[in-house]
């Protein structure tokens, strides 16, 4: 078989080739920067499907217990009031307003019942 190629054909082909080349190398860069990008995104995905799986975790894990069954280990409620350094009750230098005894008391007898028809 005898080669039939011209020079003009020649370099007809070799720009042709040039042209696939450039293409090719450009080709393979964005293979590569998307590959790159996928593997990216993949490790994106597990990291949140993580994060589902962990909230999911929390949220399931005593959403059928009532508030009240928690457990005793809640601190006390504590007052935000400071202490006046006082004494609880009256004052002394209070009036105070009760009522008043008497020098004899009234005593009165049991009561008979009145039925009314």
């Amino acid at each position: 078989m005898t080669n039939n190629f011209t020079p003009d054909m020649f370099e007809k082909l070799m720009s042709k080739l040039d042209v696939l080349t450039v293409t090719v190398t450009a080709q393979a860069a964005v293979i590569t920067k998307l590959t790159q990008e996928k593997s990216d995104l993949l490790g994106m995905i597990d990291q949140l499907n993580e994060t589902i799986k962990t909230l999911e975790e929390r949220l399931n894990k005593n959403s059928s217990k009532p508030p009240s069954s928690d457990g005793l280990n809640k601190p006390k409620p504590k007052s935000l009031r400071k202490p006046s350094g006082k004494k609880a009750g009256a004052q002394p230098g209070h009036k105070g307003k009760g009522l008043n005894l008497m020098k004899t008391p009234v005593v009165s007898g049991p009561k008979k019942a009145q039925i009314h028809l």
